[in-house]
């Protein structure tokens, strides 16, 4: 059978086995959400032109990746090393990470216990992005794919997504 130039393909891949419990607080402009935690789902959407091996991607090849970046979250605290409302002190002797934000809250956490991610706030959407573009150097060598859509949820039918156009 002869490919369509005009089809596109999509995959989806959510597994409930690939998920990260993460605490973190989110800084708008005049507030600041105390400590919290959130069981995140993750799904990965990656649309192709064509197929390779009748396939948009082997999910074997797609779900160590989830899991790896899953894994780096996982029971830690998210702190966005982006925003200019908080000074993030790491000594990592001491094994300690301080947070102070606008002189009003600090906060002590074992720095084994933070992950400190180059985002702007630790907010559903940031989140997506970061690992979008973590996903991203793993899929630049699949040339046959135009997008990738993460999403990223705090609660059943509460998420947000980061799509990224790929290979243009």
């Amino acid at each position: 059978m002869k490919e369509n130039n005009s089809q596109t393909y999509s995959l989806t891949l959510s597994d409930p086995r690939i998920h990260f419990s993460s605490a973190h607080f989110v800084i708008g402009e005049k507030y600041c959400e105390g400590i919290h935690g959130h069981d995140y789902s993750l799904k990965i959407e990656l649309v192709a032109k064509k197929t390779v091996n009748d396939m948009v991607m082997d999910f074997l090849d797609l779900k160590p990746w989830m899991r790896k970046i899953a894994s780096e979250l996982d029971h830690r605290m998210i702190l966005p090393a982006n925003n200019e409302e908080l000074k993030i002190t790491v000594n990592e002797e001491s094994n300690k990470v301080e947070v102070n934000l606008r002189e009003s809250k600090f906060y002590e956490i074992p720095f084994s216990d933070t992950v400190i991610l180059p985002i702007s706030n630790s907010t559903v959407e940031e989140i997506a992005r970061y690992i979008a573009e973590k996903l991203e150097i793993h899929l630049k060598d699949h040339k046959e794919l135009t997008s990738l859509k993460v999403t990223v949820g705090e609660y059943e039918n509460q998420e947000a997504s980061c799509i990224i156009t790929l290979n243009n």
